[in-house]
């Protein structure tokens, strides 16, 4: 469970990734592009006032289920 979760995870912000770089291209996906940006730049700026300079919560999740399923292992 844990493994797809973190796959999960990877292919969320991978998405999020090529979205921010090319969803301004379709005008069809522009106002959604404006709004990832805008909760991309959220998270880096304001959320990096508290945790540091471009702090992204999908990879810290991802890497605290990586954690988890390390102690977890048999």
């Amino acid at each position: 469970m844990l493994t797809w979760l973190d796959a999960l995870f990877t292919f969320i912000h991978l998405f999020i990734i090529g979205f921010n770089l090319s969803g301004w291209i379709w005008p069809a996906t522009r106002k959604l592009h404006l709004i990832g940006v805008g909760i991309t730049i959220f998270c880096w700026v304001i959320l990096g006032i508290r945790y540091g300079w471009g702090y992204c919560p999908l990879p810290i999740t991802s890497g605290k289920l990586k954690k988890t399923r390390r102690t977890k292992s048999p």
